[in-house]
């Protein structure tokens, strides 16, 4: 028998939650952390200042460079972040960054309606669906080595090069009319572009305030050769968010300009890392076979990196371990970290293994396994088997997380083939996506993806 899902409960899972009722539809999860792969967005190319109250996300596609945004002492940090969640609390909403590197990838996603504002070392968009405004002006300048050969001084450099597509082209061209401009590959991090210029590659034209902390002693900043700024961008008929933002902006200039010189200015490198339990994470990971940013993100999403933390429930620690799967793991003090990260670990490496023969793709299995961490394994193994009842495969999050979501319904929960009863399935849904979201952006800011292609 084909079963349907009530329209009550159709979802579309949002980036820090669930907008309800909608027709029934995919849930799509995202499975790991691909720049494009934003985790059960909605599209809605006319959502507006509204839409973004009414779900209590405003989301952001911003580029996965430490110049825009990084961890530091367990938050993200940075002048765009700052600026942005500034914004977001002043909406009385959550601030969820979508690290998309490609500029025009993250284009296209605000033009479709994937997310609500882009930024990242972003400059005005050529784009009549697209306005933008400026958070702060910084001039365009040549980056080159500090000792400069004969020929660079009374020529110019005989290679520029250039990381982002905005550049003043007009003005540097005419400044060096006999230099070979080379265009890196978009979403390469500006890190990536300085070291070009220390292998000696030639000079950077780049935004002063974000590549001035990056300089050493070996490079300098030489001749300005354009003007222009920081922009965040919104799509032009969202018209009350992007009023919305300029009031805000106008209204709080002083605390933009404060981060403007905290960062941009004043800005000390910055060492990144996730939390003081990193060595933990990194060491118990294995257990599972997971990135270590994916279990640091099971962690705060529990705990907020408290390893006294306890819940009204009684899970306590870190991991939030409930006191029965305690004994059951010879976990004896759930608050003392190594061992809170290590029992937990080796849960989900149980929870794992026992979702393998189910769901063979290890990326897919990912979101099964954080459900079951969250609501039981009982309640998503329910789940499975309604959406087999319904006809599908049941072995892919987005099948399975709609019928999560319904067992919160009498009229699923009480089925016969449902074996463990009621669940409140929009917390484990979110929960899944929340960390999924979280582990992207850790991955992002940690800057440990390779180049998306030979940077020469």
């Amino acid at each position: 028998m084909r079963l349907r899902v009530p329209a009550l409960i159709g979802v579309c899972v949002m980036l820090a939650g669930l907008r309800s009722p909608a027709p029934p539809g995919p849930v799509v999860a995202l499975t790991c952390p691909s720049p494009l792969d934003v985790p059960g967005v909605c599209i809605d190319p006319d959502r507006d200042l509204d839409d973004v109250v009414e779900e209590g996300v405003l989301r952001v596609g911003i580029s996965a460079d430490p110049t825009t945004w990084f961890l530091d002492r367990e938050r993200f940090r940075g002048f765009e972040h700052d600026v942005l969640a500034g914004f977001a609390r002043s909406l009385g909403v959550h601030l969820r960054l979508v690290p998309i590197p490609s500029t025009a990838d993250r284009l296209r996603a605000l033009e479709e309606g994937e997310v609500d504002l882009v930024a990242g070392r972003l400059a005005r968009p050529d784009r009549e669906s697209l306005a933008a405004i400026a958070v702060a002006r910084s001039p365009w300048v040549l980056v080159e080595p500090a000792l400069a050969t004969s020929d660079a001084e009374r020529h110019g450099p005989e290679q520029l090069l250039v990381v982002d597509q905005a550049w003043p082209r007009a003005a540097v061209q005419a400044a060096f009319p006999e230099a070979h401009v080379r265009a890196l590959p978009d979403g390469t991090l500006l890190e990536e572009a300085v070291q070009l210029v220390r292998s000696g590659h030639g000079a950077l034209v780049a935004r002063e305030a974000l590549v001035a902390p990056l300089l050493g002693t070996d490079l300098v900043v030489g001749s300005t050769v354009g003007h222009g700024g920081l922009h965040v961008a919104y799509r032009a008929r969202s018209l009350a968010l992007g009023d919305g933002l300029r009031s805000w902006l106008d209204a709080e200039q002083d605390a933009v300009d404060a981060a403007r010189r905290r960062y941009l200015d004043e800005r000390a490198p910055v060492a990144p890392s996730i939390s003081r339990f990193d060595d933990l994470f990194q060491r118990e990971a294995e257990q599972v076979g997971w990135s270590w940013p994916l279990l640091a993100a099971v962690a705060w999403q529990e705990s907020r990196f408290r390893p006294h933390a306890v819940s009204p429930v009684g899970a306590r620690g870190l991991m939030q371990i409930m006191p029965g799967t305690a004994r059951d793991l010879g976990l004896s003090d759930p608050t003392e970290p190594a061992s809170a990260v290590r029992a937990g670990a080796r849960y989900l490496r149980q929870l794992d293994r026992r979702w393998q023969a189910r769901i063979p793709d290890a990326q897919e299995r990912v979101a099964f396994v954080l459900a079951s961490y969250n609501a039981g394994i009982g309640h998503v193994e329910d789940a499975v088997e309604l959406a087999r009842l319904d006809g599908l495969g049941g072995d892919r999050w987005e099948e399975v997380a709609p019928w999560l979501l319904a067992l919160a319904e009498p009229d699923w929960n009480q089925h016969p083939s449902v074996r463990y009863g009621y669940c409140r399935g929009t917390e484990p849904v979110a929960y899944v996506d929340a960390i999924l979201g979280r582990w992207k952006a850790y991955e992002a800011t940690l800057a440990v993806r390779p180049p998306a292609a030979p940077l020469w």
